[in-house]
């Protein structure tokens, strides 16, 4: 049963190559904006925006440490089984280029930890906020102040995070073709991606619009995909539903707050 699953590792293990691709380039392209928007801790708002940041970050860090332990597990299962050692070493250079750019992100982070603030309060305030970033595994801080800002933001994550399933999941679809001699029913199962990446995509560009309801759909669609993804793989080692990374399901799940807040200010 379980050397079944063996033909579709390769394309999990790519995938999982691409979000350790993705998740730097995003935490790079949210320091940047913030620094764009805020030279100095000039008021509350820049402070709460610095929270947002610091959170974001140090959840997208915790998502980028199980993803990479995934990665692992799925390289030494690959490795004992199959010996498949061209696909894995291709990908880890991959991951070698994308972690080559660490040195900017440190760079980047140090920045945005030594900024001027206006007053002695916001002074201990941010180095409560970079104290906690640097030495805690979650934040343990309150986001308060203007909540119409908040909400956008949450929105802002949720629509990315569907639109990320969607080409994800083409992505997916795109590798089960070029590996489809390996894949049983590789043509099928890419359909299978191609339709859910399509899916996606048009409810993300309804949740963007605020659509609580399309927002329900993905949310409920992700459930299912993993449910049954989960069970084909315990149960018979066959593939028949898209397991979404967790990350995707944590932040659209905040989205409907954001909503609801968006729609009371309009």
């Amino acid at each position: 049963m379980f050397l079944q699953i063996l033909p579709i590792l390769p394309i999990v293990f790519i995938g999982l190559c691409f979000v350790c691709f993705v998740i730097p380039r995003r935490a790079k392209a949210e320091i940047k904006n913030f620094l764009d928007r805020n030279t100095t801790i000039a008021d509350e708002k820049a402070l709460n925006e610095y929270k947002y940041l610091v959170r974001e970050l140090m959840h997208l860090t915790l998502t980028m440490i199980g993803v990479i332990c995934s990665l692992l597990f799925v390289f030494a299962i690959l490795v004992w089984f199959k010996g498949m050692l061209a696909v894995p070493l291709i990908s880890f250079f991959g991951l070698a280029i994308a972690f080559s750019s660490s040195k900017e992100m440190g760079k980047l982070e140090k920045q945005v930890q030594s900024l001027s603030c206006a007053n002695r309060n916001l002074q201990n305030r941010y180095q409560k906020i970079t104290k906690s970033w640097i030495n805690d595994t979650l934040p343990n801080f309150k986001i308060s102040g203007d909540s119409k800002l908040l909400s956008q933001k949450k929105l802002a994550a949720a629509y990315r995070a569907v639109y990320a399933v969607g080409v994800l999941s083409i992505f997916l679809g795109l590798v089960a073709i070029f590996f489809r001699e390996k894949v049983p029913e590789g043509i099928v199962v890419a359909i299978f991606f191609f339709a859910f990446g399509a899916l996606y995509i048009l409810l993300g560009f309804f949740v963007q619009r605020k659509s609580i309801i399309a927002l329900g759909i993905a949310v409920a669609f992700m459930v299912m995909n993993a449910a049954t993804g989960i069970y084909n793989l315990f149960q018979t080692g066959d593939v028949r539903g898209l397991i979404i990374p967790v990350v995707f399901f944590t932040q659209t799940w905040q989205g409907f707050k954001a909503i609801q807040e968006l729609k009371r200010h309009t």
